[in-house]
């Protein structure tokens, strides 16, 4: 290479072309990348100008610039912002001086976000509170909902309800159809089932759990041989596809655990109650069982529907 082109960007072999549509992610103030919607294409690199006003997780139309440093990723220019991809967002009220501005949690907005005064709904510095964005350029909020101070015991629970938009308590219909359902394993739910209510089986969980889904049991056999017996509450004798209860825990997709609290996936009737492997009670599981050979080689394994009765309950301490 003559040393006159030495450092000049070097156009790649088939350069891209055109405009592509994709999702931006920002990495930090001054720059971020753009990923394509189609997976043909390969990321483009924006920075400074080139990002063209758009924050994270928008959705843009950019022009690639159709060379690179070599060795260096390809670069874009948003030349279109076509839909904003953040609207609401949790954050901290932060003051200083006349002026207030809020301060993201686990967002990816590295300008200044201000909020007016006339905006601020009571809000006071240090709140943890749920803002709309009023405008981009730059960057305004307004206050939609006072969470409570930071320091308060709760607001960790009620933060994240808000920022994933999952709802602490169930829909009326939901409740109604857990309701229904029984207190106690039924007569007619045992057909068909292996019946384990006389094999000791036990859980451990933490000690102020109430959803026990899991439990044990060991047996030896005559022939030396240990079987090990995995039980899994069986949720789908209660859950029934195309129900309201199987709609809204797909809608939750599963439990969310907190230092001071819990998020079911699934009403307390049935994550505390029937589905719970509570010691001393009747209850459907599934089971596993898992044959090991004295120098704890896996022999084989067989399966079942089953009603078990756990016989104790153990905690990790």
């Amino acid at each position: 290479m003559s040393g006159k082109n030495r450092g000049r960007p070097h156009r790649r072999p088939g350069a891209p072309r055109g405009e592509w549509i994709g999702i931006v992610r920002r990495v930090d103030g001054g720059s971020g990348f753009f990923v394509p919607d189609d997976k043909t294409h390969e990321d483009l690199y924006l920075k400074g100008p080139n990002l063209g006003g758009a924050q994270d997780r928008d959705k843009v139309r950019v022009r690639p610039l159709g060379f690179a440093p070599q060795g260096r990723r390809a670069e874009g220019r948003v030349i279109e912002i076509l839909e904003r991809g953040i609207h609401r967002l949790v954050g901290e009220i932060r003051r200083h001086g006349a002026f207030y501005y809020l301060l993201p949690l686990l967002y990816r907005f590295y300008e200044t976000i201000t909020v007016d005064a006339a905006d601020i709904q009571g809000a006071k510095e240090g709140d943890r509170v749920v803002a709309e964005i009023a405008g981009y350029n730059p960057l305004r909020a307004k206050v939609a909902e006072v969470i409570g101070p930071s320091s308060s015991p709760d607001v960790e629970l009620k933060t994240v309800t808000a920022k994933y938009g999952v709802p602490q308590e169930f829909p009326r219909d939901v409740l109604r159809a857990a309701e229904a359902l029984p207190d106690r394993v039924e007569r007619d739910a045992l057909k068909g089932r292996s019946d384990l209510r006389n094999m000791a089986i036990l859980t451990i969980d933490p000690f102020d759990a109430r959803d026990l889904d899991d439990a044990i049991s060991f047996e030896r056999r005559s022939d030396g041989n240990l079987c090990v017996g995995v039980h899994i509450a069986d949720v789908s004798s209660y859950v029934r596809p195309g129900t309201p209860l199987d709609d809204e825990a797909a809608d939750r997709a599963t439990s969310i655990y907190l230092v001071d609290g819990v998020i079911p996936m699934l009403p307390p009737k049935l994550s505390n109650g029937i589905c719970s492997l509570n010691a001393a009670e009747d209850r459907l599981a599934l089971s596993a069982f898992l044959n090991y050979s004295p120098a704890g080689q896996l022999l084989g394994a067989s399966f079942s529907r089953s009603v078990i009765r756990v016989t104790r309950r153990f905690h990790y301490d």
